[in-house]
């Protein structure tokens, strides 16, 4: 599917503000023949804004709301209206979305194409699985023009009051909290969207002189001032300002209904009295005043939940022209990644957390942040910090994107990396973690070997994708069901077995990857999905079942290509005691 450049631009800058990455925003895009008139769609999980997708786990425990961004782009010039019919089919989609009854599937595959089937009934798991915290429903839709004017007429409003009420049919008149809107966006509205960019400078009012200590100070803030300092330029709490913080969002837990309660009681004590209070890193501090300072690439590392709580009790119509309570506030100013992530640990151990949340402060993942660098890529291990910088898409890797290649590659695993990536990197159990340190764990006797078969590992994902882009014919639900299986089949057929080992993996340069490997790897790979689909309704289940890589494995035999297998000799035997950074042609990594 190759992804029309205006419906992305008006995406990714519409999404902007809840960060998701280049993958995750290319993951909801569904234009396509048999889209239903639908483009993209993305459903978020929780305060945090957690992207729901369906080979990621998301623990939606505690999570009291769900957000759905539904698109129609036009692209063409002369679609500079708002069709009625267009919105009628946001209300048509809508009807089959929210249908929480029954097995839907097989009247959704007549209708929609696999991709966008599968991220509906991602989210209707999604949904029933949170009903017990009685979620509410934030539904937004997007009709988006090339043309000058954002009103509709008087159909386009008829058009509008009949979504709504396919919404209000499925919801019921006692959902609350639930919120549903539809913005017609045009060229000026638009570029609304793009001109809102990220602050990297903010300003922190001090209630009283800070404390200097070392890098940083320590002191107190007005609730209201803190609560201006949360805000984006648009006005809303703004969401990256907590990527560092290790806690995803509590909800309504019962710390967090006192915490909220002694906010709206307005009376003593002082609430820094009630409350550790919130530590804040960033890379500058420049004075203005005795009692402001202007902080640039502000983080809030510790305090997630009562900053929440403090802007929710503003922005929800409770603010006080004489408040004068406070919160305790430390400002670190921190260059170093690894300061800072000793940082984020110490001020999020005092209570229990998460293991998963502390994944990406480890060791394993700076190392391959910084040789990923030396090599022209960027690790984003802090999600959306390369791209702030301005660093290119195409050079811009995910944890989510390595650990996929990996696990398809490294592990052997295709299946675990289509349909279950999260249980080595998402979850919080000890057979989780066990299962990330087998991932992130130098298996080889040269770590530094080990950490660039990492990076080999999403480049030969990365031309088997690009590979497929090229194939016709085959719908975006099914190029993600084969994408790791035929990678994986692809190295398998290189190195000449099964389990390709690390130093094999490093091995493979790009003349290895011939347009015969290719398709004969995709031929083999597709037939084998194609004859089990014919026996399971549910094509998503064939990719992350066993027997699809079990029939892979069958294929798969003999030595390795004579290229690949004289490489490694002549290499062992002229250089036996040469270490691998010395013989590694960096070129390699430009595929």
């Amino acid at each position: 599917m190759n992804v029309e450049p205006f419906l992305y631009y008006a995406v990714e800058h519409i999404t902007k503000r809840y960060n998701l990455t280049d993958e995750q925003v290319q993951y909801g895009i569904t234009d396509d023949p048999n889209d239903g008139g639908i483009d993209a769609i993305y459903c978020l999980a929780g305060k945090s804004n957690v992207l729901i997708k369906d080979d990621a786990i998301t623990s939606l425990t505690g999570t009291d709301s769900i957000r759905i961004m539904v698109f129609q782009s036009k692209s063409s010039k002369s679609d500079t209206g708002f069709k009625p019919d267009d919105i009628d089919k946001f209300a048509h989609f809508v009807d089959d979305l929210l249908y929480m009854t029954g097995h839907h599937d097989k009247k959704l595959s007549l209708k929609y194409h696999a991709h966008l089937v599968s991220i509906t009934e991602t989210f209707k798991r999604a949904y029933l699985e949170a009903a017990g915290n009685f979620p509410s429903l934030h539904l937004d839709f997007y009709y988006i023009t090339r043309g000058d004017g954002d009103a509709l007429n008087v159909a386009g409003d008829e058009a509008k009051r009949r979504l709504m009420e396919t919404i209000k049919k499925h919801r019921g008149t006692d959902s609350s909290g639930d919120t549903y809107d539809l913005k017609t966006i045009d060229s000026c509205s638009l570029l609304g969207y793009v001109r809102n960019r990220r602050q990297r400078k903010r300003t922190l009012t001090w209630a009283g002189q800070p404390i200097p200590i070392n890098d940083g100070y320590l002191g107190i803030v007005n609730l209201q001032h803190y609560y201006s300092f949360l805000k984006d330029e648009g006005g809303y709490l703004d969401e990256l300002i907590f990527e560092s913080n290790v806690r995803g969002n509590q909800g309504k837990t019962s710390v967090n209904k006192q915490m909220r309660a002694a906010l709206d009681d307005g009376g003593p004590p002082d609430f820094w009295q009630l409350n550790n209070g919130v530590t804040l890193t960033c890379t500058k501090i420049t004075p203005i005043d005795a009692y402001n300072q202007s902080i640039e690439d502000a983080q809030v590392v510790n305090g997630l939940q009562t900053s929440r709580q403090i802007f929710g009790h503003f922005s929800e119509g409770k603010p006080s022209p004489n408040e004068k309570r406070t919160v305790v506030v430390k400002l670190i100013r921190v260059s170093d990644d690894a300061i800072r992530d000793k940082i984020i640990r110490a001020t999020n151990n005092q209570n229990p957390i998460k293991p998963s949340a502390l994944v990406l402060t480890g060791v394993i993942h700076r190392d391959i942040e910084d040789l990923f660098k030396a090599q022209g890529f960027f690790y984003d291990r802090r999600p959306g910090f390369y791209k702030d910088q301005g660093k290119p898409i195409s050079q811009i890797v995910s944890l989510n994107e390595v650990a996929q290649a990996a696990i398809a590659i490294l592990l052997h695993r295709p299946d675990d990396a289509r349909g279950r990536p999260g249980n080595y990197i998402g979850g919080d159990s000890k057979k989780t973690g066990d299962k990330h340190k087998l991932l992130f764990k130098p298996r080889s006797k040269s770590k530094f070997l080990e950490l660039k078969s990492y990076l080999k590992c999403v480049l030969i994902v990365r031309r088997v994708t690009d590979f497929l882009k090229s194939v016709s014919g085959i719908d975006p639900g099914e190029r993600r069901n084969i994408l790791f299986h035929m990678s994986y089949h692809l190295v398998c057929c290189i190195v000449g077995n099964t389990s390709p080992t690390e130093k094999e993996v490093f091995s493979i340069v790009s003349s290895d990857i011939t347009q015969e490997r290719l398709d004969h790897s995709y031929n083999t790979v597709l037939t084998i999905y194609k004859a089990l689909c014919q026996k399971e309704e549910n094509v998503d289940a064939v990719a992350k079942g066993p027997d699809y890589l079990a029939d892979i494995r069958k294929t798969i035999q003999g030595p390795p290509p004579p290229l690949v297998a004289a490489g490694l000799l002549v290499s062992e035997a002229a250089h036996p005691k040469m270490k691998i950074k010395d013989i590694l042609n960096t070129a390699e990594f430009k595929w």
